[in-house]
């Protein structure tokens, strides 16, 4: 039965079957003892080893070819007749190659009764460095493969010693316009991808840099174009480089991973012919410029170098005619070309203090930036201006001095003087002074004047008015029987003011909902018909916000009104009852005497 047990498999199977089998015989042997048993063991046990270990599992590695580009990937295959101890550590092989991908297959088949198990492991690798490499065993387990000695060569050794230029058909080109210039200026970084095969699933670094802000311009463009007379299908992108110190700096080359279709086809045409594809890594050169510092002629505190540069103002309203109490917005904006807007300055804190009696209110600055062929940046920022008293305002020129990187020379922008006319408002009711309200008297007559025109007095005078009272005294007669009605009160005639219509309409951000329902709430409460004269019955906190409401409502273009500062000034100053003309103490209703 051992003997037959002896022809399965091979023989590290065999040894095992024959172990198990001695052992099924020993436990059968009852008159042998325990310590016999444990000595047999033993001795079986010492003499397997060296026969396991003797026929360990194979495992072989080959390569997809032998040179190897470097840069270009190729297939390392770990082949196996039998399953390894354990799972493979290729980390040993990190220091020779990068392994981009990994995959393992199985296959176990029965040929002429005899049973085959065979497993492989293939990765993708890129060589990191040229020569002669060897790589070391990997484990598999307690298992070990051969080594592999791979020669790696550069895409030029690859080339023909007839032709004076290597056949590239994928490579990058980068350069920087201008190689020279001042801090925090642009320089215009440019890339381009040539090709002549066709490749896929490819992904390209960005340019980096410790001292330096980079911004990507555009879109990328692709045009045909020839090189060492040779056409090439190109891919160009640009950035706009600005650096932020002097001296020498260093942008470090740029990688590009792409599949490459290979031109090599399958063995069978038709759907399962399969093109394959390889993984090639090309570099870009790094490239270089020299930054200089700030030139001397330039001497104000804020240092900006642009293409071009312009800034301009608008106002809201008429500045020849600025009321007393009502906001009036000026918008300045900043454009310039070749710079970020972050450079850009605040433009509002380079003019001088307008003086007393003028209240500014600046509003957040929106920042904006378009990328074209070069950066475009934008500023613009919004001030409320409110005069308290009536009078002329002089607010100073702004000036903003710049470096023109185009000419090499320090140019002004200028914003000139402006003059604001603030004058009151006119009242909605005019005021008659005290001494306009009493009639004007007629001509005046000597005190001892006497009239010398007689009454004349018609004959039914008399009759008539006995007739008068006579009737007056019956309906008062009447009037005394009728049953009293109490007097309604102007609480009963009117209902509150519901301030849920204006919450809802600062929650929806509406200006001219919330305009709407502060004009019922102020009609009701002051008998007041404008957003102005209700304003002036409440407290600086609400007036302020009414007022900025009534500019956002008649400025042009104004479509952010945020309502929340208005209801929450709404809210602190609201009033707990109408107010009315009547008098504190009211009359109590009248009852039949």
């Amino acid at each position: 039965m051992i003997l037959k047990l002896m022809k399965i498999g091979n023989l590290k199977a065999q040894m095992t079957l024959l172990f198990f089998a001695l052992m099924h015989s020993l436990s059968a042997l009852r008159a042998i003892t325990v310590p016999l048993s444990r000595f047999i063991f033993i001795v079986l046990t010492v003499t397997m080893m060296p026969c396991s270990y003797a026929y360990a599992t194979t495992i072989s590695v080959t390569s997809e070819r032998n040179p190897v580009t470097l840069n270009e990937s190729f297939q390392l295959t770990f082949s196996a007749t039998d399953t390894p101890d354990g799972e493979p550590d290729f980390s040993i092989l990190e220091s020779y190659v990068e392994i981009l991908n990994q995959h393992k297959n199985s296959n176990t088949s029965i040929i002429n009764g005899q049973f085959q198990h065979q497993e492989s492991w293939h990765l993708n690798v890129l060589a990191k460095q040229s020569g002669v490499i060897t790589l070391p065993p990997v484990s598999f387990g307690k298992d070990l493969s051969n080594t592999l000695i791979i020669n790696v060569v550069t895409p030029d050794q690859q080339a023909k010693p007839s032709s004076p230029q290597p056949n590239k058909d994928l490579f990058l080109m980068a350069e920087i316009s201008p190689q020279k210039g001042l801090v925090q200026s642009q320089f215009i970084y440019t890339l381009r991808l040539f090709r002549r095969v066709k490749i896929s699933q490819a992904s390209l670094t960005e340019p980096t840099s410790d001292t330096a802000i980079i911004e990507r311009l555009g879109e990328d463009i692709s045009y045909q174009d020839q090189h060492n007379n040779l056409n090439y299908e190109v891919t160009e992108r640009k950035y706009a480089i600005f650096p932020q110190q002097k001296g020498l700096l260093t942008i470090a080359p740029v990688t590009l991973n792409a599949e490459v279709y290979s031109p090599q086809r399958g063995q069978f045409n038709g759907l399962f012919n399969r093109s394959r594809t390889r993984i090639t890594r090309v570099f870009s050169d790094a490239v270089q410029l020299n930054v200089q510092s700030v030139p001397a002629q330039f001497t104000a505190t804020h240092w900006l170098p642009a293409q071009a540069l312009h800034i301009e103002q608008s106002w809201s309203g008429d500045i020849t005619d600025m009321k007393v109490g009502e906001p009036l917005t000026r918008t300045l904006k900043i454009i310039a070309q070749g710079t970020t807007a972050g450079q850009l300055p605040e433009l509002h804190s380079l003019q001088p203090n307008v003086g007393s009696g003028l209240k500014t209110y600046p509003d957040k600055p929106a920042l904006h930036e378009k990328k074209t062929d070069t950066l475009i940046a934008y500023r613009e920022e919004k001030i409320a201006f409110i005069a308290s008293k009536k009078g002329l305002y002089q607010l100073p020129a702004i000036k903003v001095p710049w470096w023109n990187t185009q000419t090499q020379s320090v140019e002004l922008a200028l914003i000139p003087e402006t003059t604001l006319v603030a004058t009151l408002v006119p009242q909605s009711t005019p005021v008659i002074p005290d001494s306009t309200l009493a009639t004007t008297p007629q001509e005046e007559l000597p005190l001892n004047s006497v009239s010398t025109t007689p009454t004349q007095v018609t004959p039914y005078f008399w009759p008539g008015l006995s007739l008068f009272l006579a009737l007056g005294w019956l309906l008062t007669l009447l009037l005394t029987h009728r049953k009293p009605k109490p007097l309604s009160t102007p609480e009963q005639q009117t209902p509150p003011y519901n301030h849920k219509v204006l919450k809802q309409a600062c929650a929806a951000h509406n200006a001219e909902s919330a305009k709407n329902a502060l004009l019922l709430w102020g009609q009701q409460y002051f008998q007041e018909k404008s957003l102005r004269c209700i304003a002036s019955r409440c407290d600086d906190s609400l007036k302020k916000e009414m007022l900025l409401l009534n500019t956002f409502l008649y400025s042009p273009g104004c479509d952010d009104w945020n309502g929340e500062n208005l209801y929450t000034a709404f809210k602190a100053f609201e009033p707990k009852a109408p107010a009315t003309d009547a008098p504190p103490n009211k009359l109590k209703p009248l009852y039949k005497l």
